[in-house]
């Protein structure tokens, strides 16, 4: 059914085209944030086009730090066709999170519509949910961070929204091509994020008991067709590849000591900011799910499962609510058919036609009011992240790429290896862990497994610029060690002011000098720069 109302068709679309333009605002303002960990992601893709692998080391065994392999493959037949700058990833993302949000807005038009046939008394109109839903999204800030950060989480987010209106019109039509196109994309969610699995999972099974016998049967088939059987067969794969049963990134994040429920704060702040701090929001998903349970209700058990599981694993790198945020195309279709059922409630007792533009109004505001005192610290912090990368690790990256057949032993150790290892193209000793499996697997950061490997370059981290104060308390044995082995700092480069690169090297060799002369140089746009596998190695 169309809404044929005409003032409501005309909120709608103001709606959404002031949805669209605050979105795309955002993105120009936050546009030189680009996350370290996605020059990760791209080390990872480059090796898989170059005909390597998917492997962190070129000379070392295969090794996992990555969780999203749709997103690595997406990069890698990106630099397949040429699009080998940093701005691929950024662009790719802000194509996905566009798409995330006409979903959005298309998922909640569906549901309302159905809906509408349903409940005689109330008019819910489609155009309102839609609207609604596509502002509750592309007006938070965090959509336009996670547009342009480089990271997976646009991506993950899109094919959240895809799969959820294939779901919804699976339930309604029950036909073989929806249920197959629900299969698929499912099983694209859980590679573009491993949780999106328990997403999909729970999401099928509760669908499947609303299908009649015909129409599960379809769906149970397709699900067993296109993604179980795919999906077991990459697992085993990947199981094969890397000897492990799971990626590096989650024995750092969820199985060592002390990392059990981790996620506590994270996730509660995530429920905060969306929910609770927009109360309106919190009010309209409870109402959108109550009003429409056949068809949100098993979407929003899904998201709610995910939610509770990021309790458990530590949030590393979850600025702006990175980990829950792909379940927010269910929350916002929630609320956009939340805003339109309240609306219509508002309008049934006397025919109140200014019920519509009234409920509007909050949405707008409330999505305002809520970002406005804080939207000025949170581009002052990424823009800041953007530049410390572009004069600290993308800088140490290309002054060790420059070098290229000079040094014997292209080995550096480091923490922050996203923008040094893909710029540099060496060898790289993770101290971290995420992309090493004897630090991931054990939990033990000790000093002489990676000295013993004697890298020509070791980065530490310092609070203080005027001297080494470890900002990580295990660096401190690194930097003893380094030292008793001959090294000593040569240059240094601040990343941000209480966040400081240290780099050390052996005193007069071309490493220090190189490393010395970039520290006083100019840092040249991220975004702009030469990828390093197209330079002369």
């Amino acid at each position: 059914m169309r809404d044929t109302s005409t003032p409501t068709v005309v909120i709608g679309a103001v709606l959404a085209s002031a949805a669209t333009i605050t979105w795309l605002a955002l993105v120009a303002a936050y546009w030189t944030f680009t996350v370290d960990d996605t020059f990760i992601l791209l080390r990872y893709a480059d090796h898989v086009a170059r005909g390597i692998g998917p492997t962190w080391n070129v000379d070392g065994p295969p090794a996992e730090g990555y969780t999203s392999p749709l997103w690595v493959a997406v990069l890698a037949i990106a630099r397949g066709f040429g699009a080998t700058s940093v701005l691929a990833p950024k662009v790719l993302g802000v194509l996905a999170m566009g798409a995330a949000i006409a979903l959005v807005a298309r998922l909640a038009w569906r549901v309302a519509e159905r809906t509408e046939r349903g409940a005689v008394a109330i008019e819910v109109q489609p155009a309102l949910a839609s609207g609604c839903a596509a502002f509750v999204m592309a007006a938070w800030p965090a959509t336009a961070i996670h547009s342009v950060s480089g990271m997976e989480t646009a991506l993950a987010t899109c094919l959240v929204a895809a799969y959820a209106l294939a779901l919804v019109e699976t339930l309604e039509t029950r036909t073989a091509a929806r249920a197959a196109t629900a299969a698929a994309l499912g099983l694209a969610a859980s590679l573009a994020r491993p949780e999106l699995n328990l997403f999909v999972a729970l999401a099928s099974l509760l669908a499947l008991t609303r299908l009649d016998g015909p129409g599960r049967a379809r769906f149970a088939l397709s699900v067993l067709a296109l993604h179980v059987i795919p999906g077991a067969i990459y697992f085993a794969w990947r199981v094969r590849y890397y000897g492990l049963w799971l990626p590096l990134p989650f024995y750092v994040k969820a199985a060592l000591p002390g990392t059990t429920f981790a996620g506590v704060d994270e996730a509660l702040g995530f429920a905060r900011a969306l929910l609770v701090e927009r109360i309106d929001v919190g009010i309209a998903v409870a109402v959108g799910v109550v009003g429409a349970r056949r068809s949100l209700a098993p979407l929003a058990l899904a998201a709610l499962a995910v939610w509770l599981f990021f309790f458990v694993p530590a949030h590393e790198m979850g600025f702006d609510h990175r980990y829950p945020f792909p379940i927010v195309p269910v929350l916002a279709a929630c609320a956009g058919v939340g805003v339109a059922r309240i609306a219509g409630w508002l309008r049934a007792p006397s025919g109140r036609a200014w019920s519509p533009a009234a409920m509007a109004s909050i949405v707008a505001v409330s999505a305002f009011a809520s970002s406005a005192p804080h939207l000025a610290g949170s581009l002052a912090e990424k823009r800041d992240y953007g530049a410390g990368i572009e004069r600290a690790h993308a800088r140490i990256g290309r002054a060790l790429h420059e070098l290229g057949g000079a040094i014997d032993r292209p080995v550096i150790a480091a923490l922050d290896v996203g923008a040094i290892a893909y710029f540099s193209q060496w060898t790289v000793i993770d101290t971290w862990g995420l992309n090493e499996p004897r630090v991931a697997r054990t939990g033990r950061r000790d000093a002489e497994p990676v000295l013993a490997e004697s890298p020509s370059v070791v980065i530490v981290v310092s609070s203080r610029a005027d001297r080494f104060a470890p900002h990580f308390e295990h660096e401190q044995a690194l930097w003893d060690g380094a030292h008793a082995r001959g090294m000593a700092q040569v240059a240094r480069f601040e990343f941000l002011p209480d966040y400081q690169l240290l780099a050390l090297a052996t005193p007069g060799s071309p490493v220090a000098s190189a490393l010395e002369a970039a520290s006083s140089t100019r840092a040249s746009a991220l975004a702009s720069a030469e990828p390093p596998s197209a330079r002369a190695p």
